[in-house]
């Protein structure tokens, strides 16, 4: 049985290659054009789709809070122990666990919570997911914690600050 570390070895570009053509393209043009992996993630999720129907997806308002929403349930994924337990169990005895099956199964797994579908959100995890093989696993977990910390300790120190002595 692969350990989720594994998964995070080999060619950080296996992510977006995993994905069905028609979104690798896309991603592949807005990444050539100089865009962070998060740019492109942010816009894949706040595009319009076609015109004159429903947008789909998170407004361009919100694309970025909706970024970091989806970024919170991947963590909740990779770097939980307590949370998707089921779906990482799967995942990690899964028979075919490639890059394609690795990017569906969180999707899948996350898209319920997030109110959305699957199919819409994989480009971003698989964005997502290449970060996390850019710089590993363990650290992105730590950055993630610490960045959650920091954040924290600034709302105790605003309201510290708001409460009369």
């Amino acid at each position: 049985m692969p350990a989720l570390e594994d998964f995070f070895s080999g060619n950080e570009t296996d992510w977006i290659d995993a994905l069905p053509n028609y979104q690798r393209k896309t991603i592949n043009a807005l990444l050539e054009q100089g865009k962070s992996s998060e740019e492109v993630a942010v816009a894949w999720l706040s595009a319009n789709g076609p015109t004159n129907t429903f947008p789909y997806g998170a407004q361009k308002s919100s694309g970025s809070i909706f970024f970091e929403k989806l970024v919170e349930e991947v963590e909740g994924f990779i770097c939980s122990e307590d949370r998707y337990i089921e779906d990482r169990k799967k995942l990690l005895t899964g028979a075919e666990a490639t890059k394609t099956y690795f990017i569906s199964t969180i999707s899948l797994a996350i898209a319920p919570v997030l109110h959305t579908s699957a199919a819409l959100i994989a480009p971003a995890v698989a964005l997502v997911l290449l970060t996390i093989s850019k710089i590993g696993r363990n650290a992105w977990c730590a950055m993630r914690y610490e960045k959650k910390q920091n954040a924290n300790s600034s709302i105790s120190d605003a309201s510290k600050a708001d409460t009369p002595e």
